[in-house]
This record gives C-alpha cells, structure tokens and sequence, in this order.
C-alpha cells in the first residue's frame, strides 16, 4: 500500500511539539526542501544492452516533476543527529526500443511515482561560522515499481547552513537516495535519487 502522508505529517508534528533547547548544537528541528529526482537500475539496462531481455533493445527512464522531502530529527551534539524523513521521487516514465519492431525511436511504455520514509542517522560536524558537511545512512521502506512497498537503503551527502544571525533556521542542499530490489523478470537494484535544497527550522 502507498505510503501514509497523514501519518509521516502527525510524527513530525509530534516532535515538532518538544520543548526547546538552548544549546545550538543539541535540540529538534523540522524542516522540508525541494529539487529534481532521478531514477536508475544499473544492472537492468546492463541487461537489456547485453540482449538478455527479450524484446527489448534499449530502455530509458525518464524522471518528471517537482520532487520534494519532509524530515524531522534531533541532533545530540556537533556530530551526531538522528532523522525521519518523507522522500518523494516525483515520477519517471519508461520508454523502450522494441528488437521485434522496424521503428528505431523510443516508444513509451508506463509510468510510475517513488515515495516513502526512512529513519537514518546524519552524522557530520557542526563548525562554529554554522556550516555543518553531513552524510546519512539508514533504512527505508518505500513504494517500488511493481510492488506495494519494499525495504531500502536510505543515504545521502549534503550541507547545512546556520546563520549566525538566524539560528533557529537551517539551510540545506543535500543529495539523497533509496537503493531497492524491484522485479522485472528477475530481481534488480534500483536507484531512486534526489537533490533538494531547503531549510530547516530548529527547536
């Protein structure tokens, strides 16, 4: 089943709730951004470059649309934080190159949306002019092409910004992504990927 966007927002506005906290590098925040996403199975084009899939001489995939993240988190100090967060991937349309037809163009074949939520830990180091290099790495569980909702890989790299000025903002520019299993004929690795950038506000 999809995701539950009502669920994802009453959590975040759970821990939007706490209390707040007076040291800069220790506290809740909540933020949001967006970007363009991108959507990739390395060893599925393998395959159908190597003519292993029959029918099919070329295949692409085509991302479209606004995509964006919600997340929440607490950070325990300069280094450690731990995240919650909404992903959604906007959509990708696939086109093919059938081997079987005389027409050498593309023709489009489907197309499909990538959402869901992971839990992961942004680990990086607070500098004290308020920038912050981060990476993530966690676990997810997202709607997969083909399939209701599958465990992922959750990971990313980006920067956050705090002001000197403004320190209950954040701002972010990051890159983050869900690594998955899909079936199409037999199991692949997929990629589903975004750059946003955003901001944050901190309790």
């Amino acid at each position: 089943m999809k995701i539950n966007t009502l669920a994802c927002a009453f959590i975040i506005s759970t821990i939007a709730a706490a209390p707040a906290f007076a040291d800069a590098n220790k506290g809740f925040y909540i933020g949001g951004g967006v970007g363009a996403a991108a959507f990739a199975s390395p060893d599925l084009e393998d395959d159908v470059d190597d003519g292993d899939i029959d029918g099919v001489d070329d295949i692409n995939f085509d991302s479209s649309g606004l995509a964006y993240n919600l997340y929440a988190g607490y950070q325990f100090n300069r280094v450690v934080a731990l995240e919650l967060s909404y992903n959604n991937y906007a959509d990708t349309k696939i086109s093919a190159r059938s081997s079987i037809s005389k027409s050498s163009s593309s023709i489009p074949v489907g197309k499909f949306s990538t959402d869901g939520m992971s839990l992961s830990a942004n680990l990086g180091y607070t500098f004290d002019n308020g920038l912050r290099p981060f990476a993530l790495a966690g676990l997810g569980y997202i709607d997969a092409p083909n399939d209701d909702g599958v465990a992922s890989f959750h990971g990313g790299l980006g920067l956050d910004y705090t002001p000197t000025a403004l320190q209950s903002l954040t701002f972010r520019a990051a890159y983050q992504f869900d690594a998955y299993e899909i079936d199409a004929d037999d199991d692949y690795v997929a990629i589903s990927g975004m750059i946003t950038a955003g901001v944050a506000y901190r309790f």
